[in-house]
């Protein structure tokens, strides 16, 4: 009972950072879980995994990366244009993702960890932000070690307990109740762990989310007026 209660409290944990990504052909990202890809792509939100399935149509998707580090390219090959003027594929290529394993890229390129946090102190508050929720995630992992150490005790406490409990007399055998708080306690901080870490990916995710909206104002055109007379210039 045990096993499968920290079974399933594993899988809860880890399906909070298994998650598949959409990139958009306007830069943006979807994080979910792809259910069908055809002309149409399919998918649920990472933060409502049991609600409403949501479509996109096939030529609105750039890429999608899966939680396996599989990925799968639609229409990155094509630049277009948007309203405003700008060059959708070349704003792609600026924007900088994140992947589990500890894979990071500029738009499609994989790029080294130093380079992809180079890039966001460009913009003010962004790297701050990023490394206080890589904090997180580091302090998360360290909880959760701590925890399962913990609940590993605290097992074998009361199984050995149990065991032996033939061989004590009535009422002496405390150590199969402090066993069972062991893994309570190793559970509690197991789960707290598994949050603290969730937070934190998320809090990185934010951060270079707002780099890659900074990098969006950034580009674009705008008017000019010069030797040559009023024109558009593009603003990078």
């Amino acid at each position: 009972m045990r096993l499968t209660l920290l079974s399933l409290l594993f899988f809860s944990i880890t399906s909070l950072f298994a998650q598949d990504q959409i990139q958009l052909v306007n830069g943006d990202f979807i994080s979910g879980w792809v259910l069908e890809v055809g002309q149409e792509i399919r998918y649920r939100q990472a933060d409502f995994p049991d609600g409403p399935v949501y479509v996109l149509l096939r030529q609105e998707v750039a890429m999608i990366t899966y939680t396996n580090g599989r990925e799968e390219l639609f229409n990155v090959s094509t630049p277009t244009t948007t309203s405003a003027g700008t060059n959708t594929f070349a704003l792609r290529q600026r924007y900088l993702r994140m992947q589990p394993g500890g894979r990071f890229y500029e738009g499609l390129l994989l790029i080294s960890q130093a380079d992809f946090e180079a890039k966001l102190q460009s913009v003010p508050g962004v790297y701050e932000k990023y490394k206080s929720g890589r904090g997180l995630v580091t302090g998360g992992y360290v909880l959760g070690g701590v925890g399962l150490l913990a609940t590993a005790v605290g097992f074998v406490s009361g199984v050995s307990s149990t065991s032996s409990s033939s061989f004590r007399t009535p009422g002496t055998s405390s150590d199969f109740g402090r066993g069972s708080g062991g893994v309570a306690a190793g559970l509690f901080l197991v789960l707290g762990g598994g949050i603290m870490a969730a937070v934190g990916v998320q809090k990185a995710r934010r951060a270079v989310d707002e780099h890659n909206v900074s990098v969006r104002d950034e580009i674009g055109f705008a008017p000019i007026i010069n030797n040559n007379g009023i024109g558009m210039a593009m603003r990078f």
